[in-house]
């Protein structure tokens, strides 16, 4: 029952104990993280994150002490991963992920690299992300979506799990198991 003041909200995870869940709402300028009570929705801190665009993902790491999220691409700022600490904000970590020379379609219109879905391993320090290539413009040039692993302790890039032709393929969503041995993915 509360207007968010920072407009479109993400995302959004329940904390431990669920009396409180965090969001990213917002974008560019206008970006934070929030932390809002469950029961009244009433704001109980919130940090500006001005890099956030307009796909944005929030997941909380199995210590519940830190959570990973994702800011989204545009014409010139490549999307990223960070690591950050609940308690206080700050950046524990960031992986700014390289954009490749590809950088317009064949009518100029500008790619932009977007994260659509991630999930964290809740055994491995893996976060699972879909990395989407688009442009937004022309229906000629299909979106491309890789299936990547990330080490989010040390922002390395694991592997790429996309199987060879299927980046052409729309994958959508994503879970993995309570014990982290199996990844469901919807495509």
């Amino acid at each position: 029952n509360k207007v968010n003041e920072a407009g479109i909200i993400h995302d959004m995870e329940f904390l431990r104990g669920e009396n409180q869940f965090i969001l990213l709402a917002g974008l560019g300028e206008e970006g934070t993280i929030q932390i809002r009570d469950t029961q009244t929705g009433e704001l109980v801190s919130s940090f500006p994150i001005p890099t956030l665009g307009q796909f944005n993902q929030i997941e909380i790491t199995p210590d519940s002490n830190r959570f990973v999220m994702t800011t989204g691409g545009d014409k010139v700022n490549s999307p990223s991963i960070e690591i950050r600490s609940i308690e206080d904000f700050s950046r524990i970590n960031r992986l700014q992920i390289q954009m490749d020379k590809d950088s317009v379609d064949t009518h100029n219109n500008p790619y932009y690299f977007v994260f659509k879905d991630v999930v964290i391993d809740p055994v491995k320090t893996y976060l699972y992300a879909f990395l989407t290539k688009t442009n937004y413009f022309n229906d000629d040039d299909i979106d491309r979506t890789w299936l990547r692993v990330y080490n989010y302790e040390t922002m390395e890039e694991i592997i790429n799990l996309t199987p060879v032709g299927y980046e052409y393929e729309l994958m959508k969503c994503m879970d993995i198991s309570e014990d982290g041995r199996q990844l469901a993915v919807l495509n």
